[in-house]
């Protein structure tokens, strides 16, 4: 059990040491530079970015990136999507995707893209129809309201 009794004692002490820092800054001298010592104040814009074929190249993760450097994601559609060990391959590289999972891109061809997770190595390669790639900063994206109704509530599932 701490000794409660010294507490004020130590509140009192740091309180004591603030004021005298505090009066210490007040109180000291300051010393401005000499205007006419210091030589012409140039101001650099900065550099303008212009592409290079260093921007070809993959990021060091893997996973390809967005215009705007964000990593490039993919929710997976279907119900029992199963990575291939390559584009059209039949074989299975491991057991079905989860429905809505999110997975990072890691390749592209047509109607294939390479999926994995965050950390890699890529899982392997889905239909592209079976996942919708999503923009990380896009939320919701309303709907017009014209021509739907305010709510829709379904029977069942089957409704769907």
């Amino acid at each position: 059990m701490p000794a409660l009794y010294r507490m004020p004692v130590f509140y009192l002490l740091v309180l004591v040491v603030g004021l005298a820092i505090g009066l210490n800054h007040v109180l000291s001298p300051r010393v401005e530079p000499d205007p006419s010592l210091a030589g012409p104040v140039e101001e650099t814009p900065p550099p303008i970015r212009v592409a290079t074929e260093a921007d070809d190249r993959p990021p060091p993760d893997g996973i390809l990136r967005t215009v705007d450097g964000l990593r490039r994601k993919v929710v997976v559609k279907d119900l029992a999507v199963v990575c291939r060990s390559d584009p059209g391959a039949p074989r299975a590289t491991g057991p079905s995707l989860d429905y809505f999972s999110i997975r990072f891109l890691y390749g592209e061809q047509p109607d294939w893209c390479q999926v994995g997770p965050m950390g890699g190595p890529p899982e392997g390669w889905v239909p592209a129809g079976s996942v919708v790639e999503w923009d990380t900063r896009l939320m919701a994206r309303p709907t017009a309201r014209a021509g739907r109704p305010p709510l829709v509530i379904y029977r069942d599932e089957s409704c769907l």
